[in-house]
């Protein structure tokens, strides 16, 4: 099976995509634990989580 230079390409980027949401998903998790603990409001923290991420993906993807 011969596998295109273009589709090597992509599969890379997508592996470090996916490796990126598994990252982001860890520390959200590890910060929500933490947060639990200390009784801060859930809903600032995802807001800026959020925010946080889909500026990373947007430097991502745009360079």
């Amino acid at each position: 099976m011969h596998i295109s230079p273009d589709f090597s390409a992509h599969l890379h980027s997508y592996v470090i995509f996916i490796v990126h949401i598994i990252q982001c998903l860890v520390k959200i998790l590890y910060s929500v634990n933490k947060i639990k603990e200390s009784g801060v409001d859930l809903r600032i923290l995802l807001h800026s989580s959020v925010n946080y991420y889909a500026g990373l993906l947007e430097t991502e993807y745009t360079g």
